[in-house]
C-alpha cells in the first residue's frame, strides 16, 4: 500500500478545506494516509488603520482576499466554515497527534470540527479533553504537555529542513506537493507508477 503523508495544522483554513477532498482520496486510491503536525503561524486579517503603509495595505488585502477565497470553497464543498473572532490556537490538540495509538482520523475530524464550525481554542487543555473524549482517545497523553509541544516546534523545523513551508503539503515517495489543488498532479503519479 502507497503511503502518503500530509502536513497539516488545525487552525490552517487550508488544511481544514483539504481534509474532507483527502479522506475521500485516500478511499479511491486505497492510500496508508499518515497525518503529520506542522505548526504554523496565525494569520489573522489585520483591521485597516488611518495611515496604512503600502505594505501594510498589501498584507490587509492579501488576507482578506484568501480569507473570501477559502469561506467561497467551504460553499462550494458545502461545508460549514467560520473563521474564530479571536485569535485560537491549535498547538495543544496538534501536538497530540503523533501520540494517538490507531484510528486517528476521528480526531483530526472533530479537531476541525472544534476549530472551524464552533470556534473553540484547541490550546485550552479543557477543550482538548473534551476532544480526547469524544474521539475515544486516552487523556493521559496530557501527562506531558510541556513536552509535546517542544516536540512539535522540533518536528516543524525538521520538516521545513525537508521543503516542508505550509500546510497541507502532501509527501509522496520523497515528493512534495504545496496544496490540495496537487490532488489531481497526485492521482496521476499514482496511476502512471501502478
Amino acid at each position: 500500500m502507497t503511503v502518503l503523508k500530509i502536513y497539516i495544522d488545525f487552525k490552517s483554513p487550508e488544511s481544514y478545506l483539504a481534509f474532507h477532498q483527502t479522506v475521500t482520496f485516500e478511499k479511491e486510491h486505497n492510500l496508508d494516509i499518515s497525518w503529520k503536525p506542522f505548526l504554523t503561524k496565525s494569520r489573522t486579517t489585520p483591521l485597516p488603520k488611518k495611515n496604512e503603509t503600502k505594505g501594510e495595505t498589501h498584507l490587509r488585502i492579501r488576507e482578506e482576499h484568501k480569507k473570501s477565497l477559502n469561506l467561497k470553497y467551504a460553499k462550494i464543498l458545502n461545508l460549514p466554515m467560520k473563521y474564530p473572532r479571536d485569535e485560537n490556537q491549535s498547538d495543544l490538540a496538534l501536538s497530540l497527534l503523533p501520540t494517538l495509538s490507531g484510528e486517528t482520523k476521528d480526531y483530526i475530524t472533530l479537531a476541525f470540527h472544534y476549530f472551524w464550525q464552533q470556534n473553540f481554542d484547541l490550546n485550552n487543555r479543557d477543550t482538548v479533553i473534551e476532544l480526547l473524549k469524544a474521539s475515544k482517545k486516552e487523556t493521559t497523553v496530557l501527562d506531558v504537555e510541556e513536552d509535546l509541544i517542544q516536540t512539535l516546534i522540533h518536528d516543524t523545523e525538521l520538516a521545513k529542513q525537508s521543503g516542508v513551508i505550509a500546510t497541507p503539503t502532501y509527501e509522496l515517495e520523497g515528493d512534495l506537493f504545496l496544496g490540495r489543488e496537487h490532488l489531481p498532479w497526485i492521482k496521476k503519479h499514482l496511476t502512471n507508477n501502478r
